[in-house]
Parts: structure tokens; C-alpha cells; sequence
């Protein structure tokens, strides 16, 4: 939610590759941080900011006059406090006017700006009002930047009373769930008839959005050191409970790994190079046996199984990886 309106980084990696991240400011003192997006979903992360960005304008129009002060509303308009505000005027400011989403209150305002009775100080009068009662009115934290991303208009998110887009407030949780409320709520999938293949509507919370991201992110190249710092996780096991890759692709990860840190350049002995080669057979043979066998439980069962997997991996990927660093051969 404290997202800024510049938060997107593209910076370059070791290879000349361009990566795509998103920057924002740690609430517990860690200052600010990328938070690096995957490449499979950097195009949906983009279009998202896009479309934030425009549904947001109006709002940190509004924040970025009323930071500014009086003299700069003037100074941008090139008017004195007694001329005549005109919609192009509200134009300039960098307000988008679409009168089929405003209030009534709004409405009435801007019929009166087009029929030439409002001075540039009365709007500014009334910019003031509106912050005055949405400060005694609202329990939200009110201190907003025009930077703020997230930044909306009063009952911007109510279809029936329309956009107040003369006011700025800071988008908080609540003002999102009834969209995903399935009891007495237009929702978002019934507005886009969006339901299961049983004709049921989808029902879905923000808690499996995120273990949603994070499977993408097991399936990506991030190692569990990454993925844990992408979602704000002290220790790498709780990476775990977010990970839902099926039993096959595990064991398929878990053949790369080994296969990924063998040393094809390294000379060894005919007898290591046999013991490899029993090694490797008795592996892929063993997996072989475990697949049949989960392929056999009920869906509970390879639940409890997937679990033990993803553990089994971590473990393995922790071993490979200080078996590297005291410098010995992996297999």
C-alpha cells in the first residue's frame, strides 16, 4: 500500500540483462528495497502499474496542490486569486474529468466552473473544505504525498455514490474486500462472470494471492535465499508453506540439482566414475519407485508427501551448497 509512483527499477545484471523490480520503503527501518519481480511476471506488473498510475491520477493531483500551496496553484495557472477557474484550467493541473464516474457533489462544482463563477480562490476554498471533513470524518492516515501510488478518491470504489475526484485518501485493505466478498456484494467476478468450471463464483483472499506469487517464484531461477527476501521472510523454511509445485515437478527439481553440480571437467578415477554411474542408476531408480507410490495415495496422501519433498530439497540445496563453499566435489 505505500508503494510511490516512481517505485519501478530496471537495472541491468552481470550479463547485460535488464531486470525489473519494484522499489519501496521497509516500515521497520530497513530504509528502501527492490523487491524483484520474476520474468514471468514482469509484464502483468507493468500493466499493473500502468493502470494504477491512471486510476490513482486525480488523487495525487489533489495531495500534490494542497502540498504546494496556494502560490504555486496560482504560479502553475498563471492566474491571480480573483480570475475565473475554467476546465481547462483543471486540465492543466493534471486533473482526467470523466463526469460519468463523479458525484453529484462534483457535478454541481464543475456546471458551476463552466458557467464562469468560480475564481481560482474559491477552488482553492474549497480544496481546503473537502480535507477539513475528510480529516474529521476519516480514521485512515491522511499524511499522503503526490508520490503515493496508492492514493484514491473519496468513495472512489462505491459504484453507486460515484468519485469525489476534488479529494485524496490513502488506499487501505478494507477498502478492497467487499470486491472479493461473495455475501450481498456485486463482486469482481460477478462483474466479469468469472466462475469455476462447476458454474461456481471464485472466492479467493489476499493470503492465497501470496502463496500464489511465491509458487511462481519455486518455479523461477530464485534460490530460496532470494525468495525469501522477496516476500519479507526472516527464515528461508517458512518458504515452505508458501511452495505448492506439485510431486513431479519437485522430483524433477530435484534430479536438475543433483545433475546441475556435477564436475563433467574434473579427472577422476575409473572406480569413482563406477561408483557415480551405481550412484546415479540407483537415484533415478529409486525416484522411479517413489513416483508409483505416490501416485497410488489419495490426494491427502500426496499432499503429506509433496510436503516431505520440499523439505527434502531444501536440505539437499543447503548440503550442495556448503559442500561447494569448503571447496569439495559434488558428486
Amino acid at each position: 500500500m505505500l508503494l510511490e509512483d516512481d517505485c519501478e527499477v530496471v537495472v541491468k545484471d552481470m550479463k547485460g540483462i535488464p531486470r525489473y523490480g519494484l522499489r519501496f520503503y521497509s516500515l521497520k527501518g530497513y530504509g528502501y528495497n527492490t523487491k524483484w519481480i520474476p520474468e514471468s511476471m514482469v509484464p502483468i506488473a507493468k500493466e499493473a502499474i500502468v493502470r494504477l498510475r491512471k486510476l490513482t491520477n486525480n488523487a495525487r493531483v489533489v495531495s500534490n496542490l494542497l502540498q504546494s500551496g496556494e502560490d504555486y496553484l496560482y504560479s502553475w495557472l498563471n492566474k491571480s486569486a480573483f480570475e475565473i477557474l475554467t476546465i481547462k484550467d483543471l486540465n492543466k493541473l493534471g486533473f482526467v474529468i470523466n463526469k460519468e464516474d463523479i458525484s453529484k457533489e462534483n457535478e454541481i462544482f464543475l456546471s458551476s466552473v463552466e458557467s464562469g463563477v468560480i475564481s481560482i480562490k474559491a477552488f482553492w476554498v474549497y480544496l481546503l473544505r473537502k480535507k477539513s471533513e475528510l480529516k474529521a470524518t476519516s480514521e485512515r492516515d491522511n499524511r499522503i504525498t503526490h508520490r503515493n501510488l496508492l492514493a484514491i478518491n473519496k468513495d472512489q470504489l462505491n459504484s453507486i455514490k460515484g468519485t469525489d475526484i476534488f479529494t485524496s485518501l490513502n488506499a487501505i485493505s478494507n477498502d478492497f474486500r467487499s470486491d472479493f466478498s461473495i455475501r450481498n456484494v456485486n463482486n469482481i467476478f460477478r462483474r466479469h462472470a468469472n466462475s469455476n468450471i462447476d458454474s461456481a463464483n471464485l472466492r479467493f483472499h489476499s493470503h492465497q494471492i501470496r502463496h500464489l506469487l511465491n509458487t511462481m517464484a519455486q518455479r523461477s531461477a530464485l534460490s530460496q535465499v532470494q525468495i525469501a527476501h522477496w516476500s519479507g521472510r526472516r527464515n528461508i523454511k517458512d518458504n515452505v508453506v508458501y511452495d505448492h509445485m506439485s510431486h513431479d515437478e519437485l522430483t524433477e527439481l530435484s534430479r536438475n540439482v543433483l545433475n546441475t553440480h556435477v564436475n563433467k571437467g574434473s579427472s577422476i578415477s575409473n572406480q569413482k566414475k563406477s561408483i557415480d554411474s551405481d550412484f546415479r542408476i540407483n537415484l533415478e531408480s529409486n525416484f522411479k519407485e517413489l513416483e508409483k507410490k505416490i501416485l497410488d495415495l489419495d490426494f491427502s496422501g500426496q499432499e503429506k508427501i509433496s510436503e516431505k519433498i520440499k523439505t527434502f530439497r531444501l536440505m539437499l540445496e543447503n548440503i550442495i551448497k556448503k559442500e561447494k563453499q569448503n571447496g569439495k566435489e559434488v558428486l
